[in-house]
């Protein structure tokens, strides 16, 4: 088979250029898998029985446990519910193709053309078929590679049962495809999709909730059996058949027979010289077997979920322990994600930049698939509270809010949103100051207050204010570069007392003509209250 020279960062090994001519699982050594059928090792299930399965496992054997898993899966209906609740969660999540730390220009395009190279297929359906490794502990996905636009790109990621798998002789985390003569077949770098999924700690046989799972849904099932039996010895009367004296074999045989089958049959004849009596059912209590299978389902519902108030197995619970065990269903939630993120970003991003991207140097500078797991804040209680967090000095990053907010930031000024009234008039306040200060949070601040009438006075004092703006500034430099430079108190006395002695006749000018003015504005409001009477 021709190898290429690109490592497969999973396995090791080159990249096999077959995997662009067909996919492993139709290869002839292997064919065999698929005329084979599951053996359903749920029928006639026992604590010994299941016991030799997991050892059959821990021993390479993956077959049983998987099978009893899909068993157990399509048998418990609260089993299954409560992993559906952890698999469909995953697959609402939106994704995005992030390139690495410092990414060249490189990178960023790696990470775009992935993104878009992704687009034609069905990631949901992708994340709901790698979920399948949190019961069973692992997913495989063979990839179908086909030349599109002269890329070589991923067109179909195709489920394969995990009873088809089995661990290497040599090593416990190495799954191989079971071959027709029963040996492992190793599996072809680039060909597959292949996620463990590490519900705790131990080697790949031991890691799915298969192992613990399945002891309850067999006490569950023992329970089960056991109240069908109790209902059906219980829940019916006692039917008593009374023969006459000198009744023959036969005549006793045919009433005992329609003694059972009224139970089922609610219809029957017997001679008239016979009787039939209901005698009331035997007592006894159900209770015991419910408990059991109620402890079952509680104990499932904690594997899967974390918990039992997310659930339906609890009849009360506290509002805020509810919401307890709902953050940690979306911790276990994030963990999920986070586990598959790193088996797409490895068993497929790579190959795809591998095959296509020669300008990607290593796996490590390898775009990287992300799942966006952060909860948008709530935009209203931040607008309540960001403008007096501001009027209290605090510097707000604008980043971080769009952060916060999930809003995109807008790719130029004329994609801002502009507020639907008074645009023009809105324009002008943003070119406003606040008390001289042009900083973003006094922008704001000047923006939420109410636009004044402007008189000849305002405009006169702004020119006034325009004029001595530079001179002030002057001023301010000079006594700044004094303090930073003086060596001593001596000498920053001697340079104040130099500035003392400068030209500050302009200063002089401007606050006089600024007196005069502030002397008749003063005149024309008295004036204007007598006249207006207000």
């Amino acid at each position: 088979m021709t190898k290429s020279n690109i490592i497969d960062p999973r396995t090791g090994q080159p990249f096999e250029k077959e995997v662009f001519a067909t996919v492993q699982t139709d290869e002839a050594k292997i064919s065999g898998l698929h005329q084979r059928y599951d053996n359903h090792p749920s029928s006639g299930l026992t604590p010994y029985k299941l016991a030799q399965i997991m050892t059959n496992a821990e021993q390479h054997q993956l077959t049983e446990q998987a099978e009893l898993a899909a068993d157990m899966e399509e048998k418990d209906g609260h089993l299954f519910a409560e992993l559906q609740k952890r698999k469909l969660a995953l697959t609402t999540v939106q994704w995005q193709i992030k390139p690495p730390r410092n990414a060249t220009q490189a990178e960023t395009t790696a990470a775009e053309w992935l993104a878009e190279r992704l687009d034609h297929l069905d990631m949901a359906e992708v994340v709901m078929d790698m979920a399948d490794a949190i019961l069973k502990g692992y997913s495989a996905q063979t990839i179908e590679w086909s030349l599109v636009e002269g890329d070589q790109i991923p067109v179909s990621l195709d489920w394969v049962p995990q009873s088809w798998f089995m661990t290497a002789q040599s090593d416990k985390n190495k799954l191989q495809l079971i071959g027709d003569d029963g040996q492992g077949q190793d599996l072809w770098p680039g060909g597959w999709v292949l996620h463990h999924h590490k519900s705790k700690s131990g080697y790949l046989g031991r890691a799915g909730l298969v192992r613990t799972l399945a002891w309850p849904y067999l006490f569950k099932n023992y329970s089960l059996r056991d109240l069908a039996e109790f209902l059906e010895i219980y829940g019916l009367p006692l039917r008593l058949g009374k023969y006459p004296a000198g009744a023959t074999d036969a005549e006793k045989s045919k009433l005992l027979q329609a003694v059972v089958e009224i139970g089922h049959n609610a219809a029957g004849i017997i001679p008239d010289s016979m009787a039939l009596e209901f005698q009331e059912a035997a007592k006894g209590q159900a209770d015991p077997f419910l408990a059991l299978m109620t402890w079952a389902e509680r104990t499932t519902s904690k594997a899967i979920l974390g918990g039992t108030l997310t659930s339906g197995t609890d009849g009360g619970g506290a509002y805020a322990l509810g919401e307890v065990h709902n953050e940690v269903r979306y911790d276990i939630r994030d963990a999920d994600l986070r586990q598959i993120a790193n088996t797409l970003t490895r068993d497929l991003l790579w190959p795809m930049v591998a095959f296509n991207l020669p300008g990607i140097p290593n796996f490590y500078r390898c775009p990287r698939f992300e799942f966006t797991t952060e909860e948008a804040e709530d935009i209203k209680h931040l607008s309540e509270a960001l403008p007096g967090l501001q009027q209290l000095g605090m510097r707000i990053s604008r980043t971080w809010l769009h952060k916060q907010t999930q809003i995109p930031e807008p790719e130029d000024d004329d994609d801002v949103l502009q507020p639907a009234i008074q645009s023009q008039q809105q324009a002008e306040l943003t070119r406003q100051d606040h008390q001289g200060c042009q900083c973003d949070g006094c922008r704001t601040v000047a923006l939420t207050e109410q636009p004044q009438p402007v008189t000849p006075a305002d405009q006169i004092s702004d020119q006034l204010q325009s004029e001595a703006d530079p001179l002030q500034t002057d001023l301010i430099e000079q006594l700044r570069s004094l303090v930073e430079n003086a060596e001593s108190f001596e000498a920053m006395q001697q340079g104040l007392m130099h500035l003392a002695n400068q030209d500050m006749s302009k200063m002089a000018d401007l606050m006089a003509q600024a007196m005069v003015l502030a002397e008749l504005q003063g005149r024309y409001d008295v004036f204007d209250e007598a006249i207006t009477g207000v």
